[in-house]
């Protein structure tokens, strides 16, 4: 179970979509109460992500990194995509489910 991200402009067209799909190791570590944004991801539907949350969410994701090491190259991809949404305005970031 995964996740396809892309970033998304207003109208919700692509921009730009992540190669492969973000698929940790270890989904349950989402679920986390210490985690601001990311546990709010659904698995099964779509989740989206816009400039207000971009901050807390970096943050959610550097502390992933240290929960799940092996998924590191992948996280900082999405992290790539975050930082990239937080200059461009109006776009979000967009996750989708299984």
């Amino acid at each position: 179970m995964g996740w396809t991200i892309q970033i998304e402009d207003e109208g919700g067209n692509a921009k730009k979509i992540m190669p492969k799909e973000f698929v940790l190791s270890d989904n349950e570590i989402i679920y986390n109460k210490s985690f601001r944004l990311l546990k709010y991801l659904d698995p099964y539907g779509d989740t989206t992500f816009n400039a207000y949350m971009f901050e807390d969410l970096a943050a959610d994701l550097k502390e992933l990194e240290g929960y799940l090491p092996a998924d590191k190259e992948q996280i900082e991809e999405v992290l790539h995509l975050v930082k990239e949404c937080d200059v461009d305005i109006h776009t979000y970031l967009k996750f989708y489910g299984d």
